[in-house]
């Protein structure tokens, strides 16, 4: 069984989409609680995704606040469903 960080054997298969990927039009940041809100998880899992590069980076704002580009946190979503054998 994969813990929170693995990749699990299915999800090996699959490209991470949001690797390389800029901000699309009408892209706005999410804050981190908003993402944690819509992800459903700690903040500590987050960042083991994003340090194992399971999860779209967090992109510094300033003043120590940072975001993550709302079609990145999309794009993972729609790779979670694939990852998991829902895709159509």
């Amino acid at each position: 069984m994969a813990t929170k960080t693995e990749i699990a054997p299915t999800e090996e298969k699959h490209s991470r989409p949001w690797h390389g990927q800029g901000p699309v039009k009408g892209d706005r940041y999410l804050r981190r609680d908003v993402v944690l809100d819509r992800v459903g998880v700690t903040k500590t899992t987050l960042y083991d995704w994003i340090a194992a590069g399971n999860f779209p980076p967090s992109i510094p704002l300033g003043g120590g606040s940072v975001g993550f580009l709302e079609s990145h946190v999309e794009m993972w979503m729609a790779w979670r469903f694939e990852c998991a054998g829902n895709a159509a």
